[in-house]
């Protein structure tokens, strides 16, 4: 699987050829995941990692940032397991990661992101649902 991609290592150049078709790309379809960052957070998931997508932007929507959200074919990214997630700051540094698509996406990358942001975490879903467990961020996932 190569070298894993631990929180507080800088995102690494990694050349994407097959994204969804949602992202403007360069040069027949290949860009890079520093392009993807950008100046915002961003959220890679593994190619069986789909529930982190729209997690991501769900919670990105409750706490009102911007977040990009792309599937990454397999092995392009070092460490990220196909239904894993890593997630980016602006600065381009891993701020989380997990090695295995969790129970509830939504509260764990809501609660991640709450933490990181120093808020609370929204008191419901954006389609209006309650969201179960604590309003306030615990401790991190493991991951």
């Amino acid at each position: 699987m190569g070298e894993a991609l631990p929180r507080g290592l800088e995102i690494r150049h990694a050349v994407l050829d097959e994204l969804d078709r949602t992202v403007e790309t360069p040069e027949h379809g290949r860009t890079s995941t520093l392009d993807l960052v950008g100046a915002d957070w961003a959220l890679f998931a593994g190619p069986h990692g789909a529930p982190w997508l729209s997690a991501a932007t769900e919670a990105a929507a409750a706490l009102d940032i911007t977040l990009s959200a792309h599937s990454a074919p397999d092995g392009t990214l070092p460490g990220l397991v196909p239904d894993g997630a890593v997630l980016v700051r602006p600065d381009h540094f891993v701020a989380w990661r997990a090695d295995r698509l969790a129970a509830d996406p939504g509260t764990a990358v809501e609660r991640t992101l709450a933490a990181l942001l120093g808020r609370e975490m929204s008191r419901m879903l954006t389609d209006g649902r309650p969201r179960q467990g604590t309003t306030r961020p615990g401790p991190l996932p493991a991951g």
